[in-house]
């Protein structure tokens, strides 16, 4: 029984990860000074706090996490918004190798401190 659980868990922790990898495949990853920055293209009139998806502050190491990546993570798999916030901060650690310290959404003034 055991080992179904496990299996369980591995496949599901690749099946995020490739979601994970795929939505950035899909979008723009850029430094800016001591921000990393993941972007949706909105077009030229699009505002920039609409196109930012994932912004990483190096300063005070804040990872901020846009609350629909978060509705979709959690449609898309059997999670709730905690195991995700810090399943999609460990993802973002590998990706842009930095540290974070906080992350935080645009919902509800949601904020996990690690």
């Amino acid at each position: 029984m055991n080992v179904k659980v496990t299996n369980h868990k591995q496949l599901l922790d690749v099946m995020m990860k490739k979601y994970l990898d795929d939505f950035l495949s899909d979008n723009h990853m850029f430094n800016l000074d001591d921000l990393i920055i993941i972007r949706e293209d909105l077009g030229e009139d699009a505002e920039y706090d609409d196109e930012v998806i994932i912004e990483f502050d190096g300063d005070d190491g804040r990872l901020f996490i846009r609350h629909d990546l978060f509705d979709n993570f959690t449609a898309w798999f059997p999670i709730g918004k905690e195991r995700a916030a810090h399943f999609i901060k460990d993802w973002f650690e590998g990706v842009a190798n930095v540290h974070v310290d906080y992350i935080e959404s645009n919902e509800d003034d949601n904020i996990w401190l690690i």
